[in-house]
Formats: C-alpha cells, structure tokens, sequence
C-alpha cells in the first residue's frame, strides 16, 4: 500500500480487531491495521494501491454551491473537509455561474445563497482526491467558515483542470531524469563553520507590506558584516524581478515563491553563510514548508509586528490605497489574508521598538544560540 499525501510504501502486516486478526476486511468493519515499516500515517491520510492511487493536487476544479447569504470571498482561506481530511484552501477564480433556471452560464465574480459556480480551489496542503465522475468518495469536499466553524459551501471535483495546474509540490517531484544522483564533496559542513567561525542560519523575517522587514534586513546585514561575519538578504521584491518573475500572487504563487526561497536559502546555509529573509510568507503551512526544507535547527522565525493602519500610514508607495480601490488584486492584509505566527523564535514590534532595538535582539539571539560567537 501507498501512504497518502507522503508517497511512502509499505505491507499490511496486520487487520487487528475486538475479536481478533483477521485475514481481510471490508466497510464498514472497524480496523487497526499494523504496517511493517515505520510510517507516519494520521487521520485524513489515505492508504491506496501504488498503481491505482488518487491524484495529490493543490489546485482542483470544482463545481460549487453556497449555502450562506455573505458572498463568497475570493482569495480568503476557508476549511475544506475532504473525506475525514481537513485543509485550508482558497477559491482563486470563479469561472462562472449557472443560471438553475435555464441551466445558462453567467460571467460573475461573486457567489451568494444557493448559487451555483464553478470555482478554481487552491489548497494549502496536496490533497489525496479523485474527479467525481469517477469516486463519488474522494470527488466532494464542504467548505467551512474558519472564523465561526459554519458549513457555507459543498462541491464536487471535475475532471477539467488549467493548462497550467501545479499538482505537486515541487519538492516532492523527482528530478525528470532518472540519472542524475546527489553530489556530496570532501569539504564538511562543519569545516566550512569553522573557517568562518559562525554557523548558517536562516533568519527568516515575516510581516506586513511596510511592517519594517526589509529596514530590519539591511541594518542586521550591515551590522554581521561589520563584525565581519558573512550574510546575505533575501529581498522578497528583488527576488521577484529574477528568480520569481514567473510567479504571481495566488496561494499557488506564493507558495512557490516561498519554496524557492527556501531551498536558496539551505544552500547558503550548507556553506556556512547567515541568510536574513524579507518575504511576506503570509500563510502558516508555507513557512512550516521553509522550515523543513532548511532545517529546524537553522530556521530562525521573526514576526515583524506592526499594526495594519501603521503599515499604512508608512505606505509611501500608495500600495495599500491602490488595494482598498482594487487596483491591486490579492494584496496581503486587504484583499488576502495574512495569517500570523503562532510561535515565533523572535516577535518584534515595530510600532514600539526602534530599528536599532529589533536587530540588537536578534543579533542577541543569533548570539545566545551560538550561532554567532561574541567578538
């Protein structure tokens, strides 16, 4: 069997029941089934045959009733509830809207109660589903209001996707060829560390358009190189005019954008280089994502935490006006959602602390957790 959405594989060792082992079972019989490798299997994962599995998508096409009188927020999160799976997703498109009366489509950009749509749904996390025609199981899915837990939506998954779906995470993608293999030099880690005294971390700084992010970067940057101590900014605008200039800013997009950033970030890392990032990364599972690709121990969080009207007024730019006119789609703390960090190593107020008193805690940190030796 194939654990799903970890494409790991295993053997059913065992069908343990009240009454005992069992050779084979069927619905509705209630199971607990021993695999014969260590794998993380939780509730809303999925076992399947390796070669007749669902498809992990994080981007479906669906066909959608709303049940509650408030429109449909594009680009909001929601909850979906996918078979005993939850996710949060976000309706990025509505295509269009069907008339019940004459069965005709109608061009809209908002669904109200008990309008019917189809709906592009992009998912924070892959989801282990199939198009309905064909599992009735895996094709549907509700959709529930986060901030008050009410069903406001039922769909179905259809068959019809863009040209341009990611279904896969790319980490998760195998390299197309099937020759190349991983390269590991004579030069250690730890030696780079040593040479340069400091060990590689990512400090990763997350926050509001205008919260202070990119003032903090620079001024940490100079401050290390100052000492001596080699780093590297990650800018999330300068970023996006190279590496990231194909990507726009759906969840698809940003997550991503965060990806990428990530993976540059472990490479400087490796080398024994501190990397300072300066991304919104508004979404909770896209930062989880970061951390694992670089490492746990290495993944410093910072939330720069400034207060929306502070940001604002800040906004020398004009973005946040331009948002409210919605001359700027999917813009972060207007028309898309910012969701903050539970937890951070490191939360910073910058609408009370000065710049100068920001980075001296984080060099603090970096210090405290040897990162960084005191010179």
């Amino acid at each position: 069997v194939m654990a799903l959405p970890s494409r790991k594989i295993s053997r059913v060792k065992r069908i343990v029941t009240h009454a005992g082992d069992l050779e084979y079972a069927f619905a509705p019989l209630s199971i607990t089934l021993v695999l014969e490798d260590e794998i993380d299997v939780g509730r809303g994962d999925m076992l399947a045959h390796p070669s007749n599995q669902p498809s992990l998508k994080y981007e479906v096409e669906t066909i959608l009733v709303w049940m509650r009188e408030e429109p449909m927020e594009l680009n909001s999160p929601y909850i979906i509830k996918h078979t005993t799976k939850t996710v949060r997703g976000a309706f990025s498109r509505l295509a269009y809207k069907i008339d019940p009366n004459e069965l005709h489509r109608k061009n809209d950009n908002r669904m109200v109660l008990n309008e019917i749509g189809r709906a592009t749904l992009e998912l924070f996390q892959p989801l282990a589903c199939d198009p309905y025609a064909r599992n009735r199981s895996t094709g549907n899915f509700i959709v529930i209001d986060p901030r008050s837990n009410d069903t406001v939506g039922a769909g179905v998954i259809i068959d019809r996707v863009k040209s341009q779906e990611r279904v896969d995470l790319a980490s998760d993608i195998k390299p197309v060829s099937r020759n190349i293999v991983s390269h590991f030099g004579i030069v250690t880690k730890e030696e780079r560390e040593s040479i340069l005294d400091q060990k590689g971390a990512t400090v990763w700084l997350t926050g509001l358009s205008f919260s202070g992010k990119s003032t903090i970067a620079y001024t940490l940057e100079k401050l290390l190189m100052g000492q001596k101590r080699p780093c590297y900014v990650l800018d999330g605008e300068n970023i996006r005019q190279g590496l990231n200039r194909d990507l726009d800013f759906s969840p698809g997009g940003r997550r991503e954008n965060i990806r990428r950033i990530a993976e540059v970030a472990r490479l400087f890392n490796d080398a024994g280089i501190i990397v300072i990032t300066a991304f919104i990364s508004p979404y909770q599972d896209d930062r989880k994502g970061a951390r694992e690709i670089v490492g746990e121990e290495k993944f410093i969080e910072v939330f720069v935490d400034a207060p929306l009207e502070t940001c604002v007024q800040r906004d020398t730019r004009g973005l946040y006006d331009a948002a409210r006119k919605n001359e700027i789609p999917k813009f972060t703390g207007i028309s898309a959602p910012y969701e903050a960090p539970m937890a951070p190593h490191i939360h910073l107020r910058t609408d009370e602390q000065s710049i100068e008193e920001c980075v001296r805690t984080i060099h603090r940190y970096l210090t405290l957790n040897e990162f960084i030796q005191r010179k």
